[in-house]
C-alpha cells in the first residue's frame, strides 16, 4: 500500500512525495512572456511548503500558441534564462520542477484562433482556422524545441498540454475535429497530432528526463471524447515515450460545473486510465482535504494527487497533509 509520504522513482528522477502542484495559471509574466520577479516569488512559495511535484504553469511553445498577454513563454532561447530561476527556486525548496508547455489552439485570446477545424467550441461566437496541412510539422517542431529549452533551463521534465480544449484536446475530440486528413476520423487519427508531439519531445531530450502528459480523458458533452476513448489515447501515450499522465478534463475544462461541487471530480476517470497503463497516473479535480487524498492513494486509485489553488491558498497545507 503507498502512502501520501511516499516517495515515487519514475526512471532517474525521484519524486519526494505524492502530493502534485499542477499548472496553476498566474499571468505574471512580462508582456512578450518573460518570467518576472512576481512569478518566481510565486513558485518559491509553492515549493517551500512540502509539496513533492511543481507543474510550471502552462508556457506557449509559439506565439500563434499563446493563451494569453502575461503568458510565460518557451518558443524561443532568449526564455531560457527566467525559466533556469524558477527551476532553481522550485528545486532549492525541495521539490521536483516540471513545465507545462502548451498551444492554446482556438482557445488563444492574443494570437491566430487555429484549430483542427473551423468549428466553434462551446460558448465561442465565431469559429477559428483551420490548421493548414502544412502548418503541422511547425508545431511539432515547436513542441520538441520547447521540451529542449526545458532541459536547458534545469527541468526535470516536461508535461505536454493536452485537455481543457487546447490544441490537442481540440484534435482529440469528434465534436472539434471534422478532418478529413490523416489527422481526423477516427481515434487513433484524431490523437495522431498528440503521439507525434510526445515522440519528438522524446528525440529532443534525454532519456533521463520526464515526459508528462495532460489528458483531457472527458468532454463531458453529447457526442465527445469519453473516458473510454481515453483509455485507447493513455495506452498510446505510454508506447511513444510518455513516462506520466495526469487526467483531466476535455472540453469541458478543467472545472465542469455538473461534477466541480466535489472534490476530486476526475479521480474515476483517472483511475479508469491507471488500469489501462503501466505508468504512473496522476489524479485531479479541486482536490481540498487531506483525507482524501491520503485515500485515493492508499486505495491505489490513483498513484499522486494533485492539490492546485489549495496549495496557492495555503502551501503549508501540503507539510501537515504528509505529517498526519
Amino acid at each position: 500500500m503507498s502512502r501520501l509520504r511516499d516517495p515515487l522513482v519514475i526512471g532517474d528522477v525521484r519524486l519526494p512525495n505524492r502530493i502534485w502542484f499542477p499548472p496553476v495559471a498566474r499571468d505574471l509574466a512580462e508582456t512578450d512572456g518573460s518570467v518576472t520577479d512576481e512569478n518566481v516569488e510565486a513558485y518559491r512559495r509553492v515549493a517551500s511548503g512540502g509539496v513533492g511535484t511543481v507543474v510550471v504553469e502552462h508556457c506557449f511553445v509559439d506565439p500563434d500558441g499563446r493563451f494569453s498577454p502575461r503568458q510565460i513563454g518557451v518558443d524561443r532561447d532568449a526564455c531560457v534564462p527566467g525559466l533556469k530561476r524558477l527551476a532553481r527556486v522550485i528545486r532549492d525548496n525541495g521539490a521536483v520542477p516540471l513545465l507545462q508547455v502548451s498551444h492554446a489552439g482556438s482557445k488563444t485570446l492574443c494570437a491566430r484562433r487555429l484549430a483542427p477545424s473551423a468549428t466553434m467550441l462551446p460558448g465561442d461566437t465565431d469559429p477559428p482556422e483551420e490548421l493548414r496541412a502544412d502548418e503541422i510539422p511547425q508545431i511539432v517542431s515547436s513542441f520538441a524545441h520547447a521540451v529542449g529549452r526545458a532541459r536547458e533551463a534545469g527541468f526535470s521534465g516536461v508535461e505536454i498540454h493536452g485537455a481543457h480544449g487546447f490544441l490537442l484536446s481540440e484534435f482529440f475530440s469528434p465534436l472539434t475535429n471534422h478532418r478529413v486528413d490523416g489527422y481526423g476520423g477516427g481515434l487513433r487519427e484524431r490523437a495522431r497530432l498528440a503521439l507525434e508531439v510526445v515522440e519528438a519531445a522524446r528525440r529532443s531530450a534525454r532519456e533521463d528526463f520526464l515526459i508528462g502528459f495532460r489528458l483531457g480523458a472527458d468532454d463531458d458533452m453529447d457526442g465527445g471524447l469519453t473516458p473510454v476513448d481515453a483509455v485507447h489515447i493513455a495506452g498510446w501515450l505510454q508506447a511513444a515515450g510518455v513516462n506520466i499522465i495526469s487526467v483531466s478534463g476535455g472540453l469541458c475544462g478543467s472545472a465542469p460545473r455538473r461534477w466541480s461541487e466535489r472534490q476530486g471530480f476526475f479521480v474515476a476517470q483517472a483511475e479508469m486510465v491507471k488500469r489501462s497503463v503501466t505508468l504512473p497516473v496522476v489524479g485531479v479535480g479541486g482536490i481540498t482535504d487531506a483525507a482524501y487524498a491520503r485515500v485515493i492513494i492508499e486505495r491505489g486509485r490513483v498513484d499522486l494527487v494533485a492539490v492546485g489553488r489549495k496549495l496557492v491558498e495555503d502551501p503549508e497545507w501540503a507539510r501537515r497533509a504528509l505529517e498526519q
